[in-house]
């Protein structure tokens, strides 16, 4: 059953809600982090416009200062980030796990007929650890990068339209060809899954009936079926990594022809006047930044 991202929120969000105070701090650290992110490259086209044009030794001392101390914060930011989206994410994600065993111990038995204990020890914290994983970044990698992307974007359009409107064009082409490999890729991340929990159902039958498989000879065939198993679990995700690496080699490709559009479209814009060589710099740094969210907003998603 294929659900939208709506639903994967509202079966979290009610866990989230007593966790306000601490989803507001990191609400805040992440947009102090986008706004150093964008800041930084503006010092470093200072110091060389001013660099280049006989500036006092004293500015230049300031503004290298400047940028190695934004930097260290930056790091420190992005740190405590993280840390604090993986603890939301793994509290809430913690009390669901409790709610799903409560409600798995309370079906009848032809529900347990159907499935192992091992499937079900998968499903519930296996499964669970994905979307703690996935909400863990939710806030940092998906609308952080979003964030970030749009204010890279707002921060060229502030230099120069032709460029702004250069980039936006880059940038909305790369995330339509990565979300169209995004969407041959995921039935075999599924199917991996799948296989996974086929497996530890399996091992999970085999060590209860121990006794009843040596006893009746079974142990080449619990062996061999295991084998399958693995087997299975390795062609999903022998595929899964293939379509990954081809999502890898499209960003490359992406990422070569973006630091095209920004070395030409600097030096095209150097060349009428338009623009000082510090922000011909700052188009191809800028170029450089977008690398991480447009592959991470097709990774999450």
């Amino acid at each position: 059953m294929k659900l939208p991202l709506r639903a994967y929120w509202d079966l979290l969000s009610r866990h989230i809600r007593p966790q306000r105070g601490r989803f507001t701090v990191l609400a805040a650290l992440l947009l102090t982090s986008i706004g150093l992110q964008l800041v930084n490259p503006q010092i470093m086209r200072a110091f060389i416009d001013s660099a280049l044009g006989g500036g006092e030794l004293r500015t230049l001392t300031l503004a290298a200062t400047a940028f190695v101390a934004i930097a260290l914060v930056q790091q420190v930011v992005a740190v405590t980030v993280t840390y604090l989206g993986q603890s939301v994410a793994w509290t809430a994600t913690n009390a669901l796990r409790a709610e799903l065993a409560e409600h798995c111990l309370g079906l009848d038995m032809s529900f347990h007929n159907a499935h192992t204990p091992g499937e079900l020890i998968e499903r519930i914290d296996g499964d669970v650890a994905a979307m703690a994983d996935f909400f863990s970044q939710f806030v940092i990698t998906l609308l952080g990068n979003l964030l970030l992307l749009v204010g890279i974007l707002a921060a060229i359009f502030r230099e120069d339209w032709r460029a702004g409107l250069a980039f936006t064009l880059f940038a909305l082409v790369s995330l339509g060809l990565l979300g169209r490999l995004r969407d041959i890729a995921m039935p075999d991340e599924k199917a991996r899954r799948k296989a996974e929990a086929d497996m530890y159902g399996f091992i999970e039958e085999q060590l209860s009936g121990t006794e009843d498989i040596r006893a009746n000879g079974a142990v080449a065939f619990s062996l061999r079926k295991l084998g399958i198993l693995q087997a299975a679990i390795f062609k999903a995700n022998y595929r899964a990594h293939y379509k990954e690496w081809l999502i890898h080699i499209v960003m490359g490709i992406s990422l070569v022809a973006g630091n095209l559009i920004a070395i030409g479209s600097g030096y095209w814009l150097y060349q009428l006047g338009a623009v000082t060589l510090g922000t011909a710099y700052l188009f191809v740094h800028y170029m450089n930044m977008l690398e991480l969210p447009i592959y991470s907003l097709t990774r999450e998603m």
